[in-house]
């Protein structure tokens, strides 16, 4: 830590012990995650899942999502636990070190103290659970596949509230759910995981931890359980370092690729093509080509009658 600090001077590591002076909590972050959380810190992704060291601290990382919708590290921390408290600290540790600037989306698991944690630090922020483990939770609470499809469309289908509200007690009442107490919990934070609550928030398109457990993968690759902590630290950093390789080259193909822009629209493809990144510019073409599909031609030609062909344009016009 000592040698990183000396080499860059924003870097950001805070530390606290137990009562017998042993190391219980430990954050950092480097300069360059200070300047991609000021560019990108809208969202914040936040999750904890793997212990890979010899102590067996759960690892945090907070992640959030570039121009290239790709995923940049925020900071990493080892926590002693994953109570309450402890996320408490690390997480007002982390808006410290980003100099007490706060996310307008936080997107974390189904972790309740995690979830306390933000709600009490971040109370002004739009807080969203994990599509992905509420996903996974229907399949593991839902046995009738056709019923888990309809929990799959309450949960990502872009329904207006009121048609979410119908859409749900339609499913209930069919699949005779109304006494289950996980559906009953589940409707009680629908607000918290339902697409059709989240139309008037900005989560750029997030809407899972996905891009931390991608993240924690990567970190499994070079990480054992049986590292000591002065091995692990030096692994996350070249674990970072991949990913911010990886914008980089999104940065030259931005730069220097010249996208093809198709017939439909073609003066508006050129003009967001010089506004937008590569990647965000490939998002939209893909709307315009889908959007495309619902243009009639021009003439309809009906089939010959015997003594004439018949062709209308649009609009209702004759020719």
């Amino acid at each position: 830590m000592n040698l990183k600090a000396s080499r860059d001077p924003h870097f950001y590591c805070y530390f606290c012990v137990d009562q017998e002076g042993l190391l219980a909590n430990l954050f950092w972050r480097d300069s360059k995650c200070l300047v991609d959380y000021n560019n990108f810190g809208d969202i914040l992704i936040m999750d904890s899942t793997c212990k890979t060291n010899i102590y067996g601290k759960p690892l945090v990382v907070f992640v959030g999502v570039n121009n290239h919708r790709a995923t940049v590290p925020f900071g990493c921390a080892l926590l002693v636990d994953e109570t309450e408290e402890t996320y408490k600290w690390v997480l007002s540790t982390f808006i410290d070190s980003m100099g007490g600037n706060k996310p307008i989306s936080v997107i974390t698991d189904q972790d309740d103290a995690m979830r306390n944690a933000v709600v009490e630090l971040i109370p002004d922020a739009r807080y969203r659970l994990c599509g992905w483990h509420i996903s996974k939770n229907v399949i593991g609470k839902i046995h009738h596949v056709n019923v888990q499809r309809d929990f799959m469309h309450l949960i990502y289908s872009g329904l207006s509230v009121t048609e979410w509200e119908s859409y749900w007690n339609y499913v209930v009442a069919m699949a005779g759910l109304h006494d289950n107490p996980w559906v009953i919990g589940m409707y009680n934070k629908r607000e918290r995981w339902a697409e059709a609550f989240f139309k008037e928030d900005f989560f750029a398109g997030v809407r899972s931890t996905q891009r931390c457990e991608q993240m924690h993968r990567n970190m499994k690759t070079g990480l054992g359980k049986y590292m000591r902590l002065y091995e692990v630290l030096p692994r996350l950093d070249k674990t970072m370092n991949r990913i911010r390789e990886r914008v980089l080259f999104d940065d030259f193909v931005s730069v220097n690729a010249s996208p093809v822009i198709g017939d439909h629209m073609s003066l508006l493809q050129e003009q967001l093509e010089k506004k937008f990144t590569h990647d965000i510019f490939l998002l939209l073409q893909d709307q315009i080509r889908f959007e495309s599909r619902f243009i009639v031609d021009d003439e309809f030609h009906f089939p010959d009658l015997g003594s004439s062909v018949v062709t209308l344009t649009q609009y209702g016009k004759t020719a």
